[in-house]
């Protein structure tokens, strides 16, 4: 009997270091989901916020001086601390090119030349730390 004396604490930190080692190979797994999940919030907070340049355009259709406002800047909608921020960008392509028109010196179209009737695409694109994600949608100007 006596040479099997402190055999079971032998056997319990055998063990114990055994699940220690267990225990620290998933640390790297543990950080790889961690990230995985801060990009994929970080990929809804973008796509959000190009849904909120959808809307703004599906809000204020009757008013095409703000669509064309937003379409020279982008415009902030929702600041989650104070180095994040959320925005959307709009651009608008005509849906026919007509060489009549003319455009402003970044390119976009002056609010003057968007004639009542004239179609076109509206690309809103939604971006949160680098990530970007782009709405596409067809926008008519309406009559007066």
């Amino acid at each position: 009997m006596k040479s099997t004396r402190g055999s079971a604490a032998i056997i319990a930190i055998i063990f114990m270091m055994f699940l220690l080692i267990v225990g620290i190979s998933f640390i790297p797994m543990i950080n790889s989901e961690l990230r995985h999940a801060k990009m994929d919030e970080d990929e809804q907070k973008a796509w959000y916020a190009a849904e909120a340049g959808k809307k703004y355009v599906e809000v204020f259709k009757n008013d095409k001086n703000k669509i064309v406002d937003a379409s020279n800047e982008a415009m902030p909608v929702n600041r989650s601390n104070n180095t994040q921020r959320n925005h959307f960008q709009l651009r608008l392509d005509e849906d026919v090119p007509d060489n009549s028109k003319t455009k402003t010196n970044n390119g976009k179209k002056n609010a003057a030349t968007l004639q009542p009737g004239t179609k076109y695409n509206v690309y809103s694109e939604g971006t949160f730390n680098g990530i970007t994600k782009v709405i596409e949608l067809e926008w008519t100007v309406p009559a007066k």
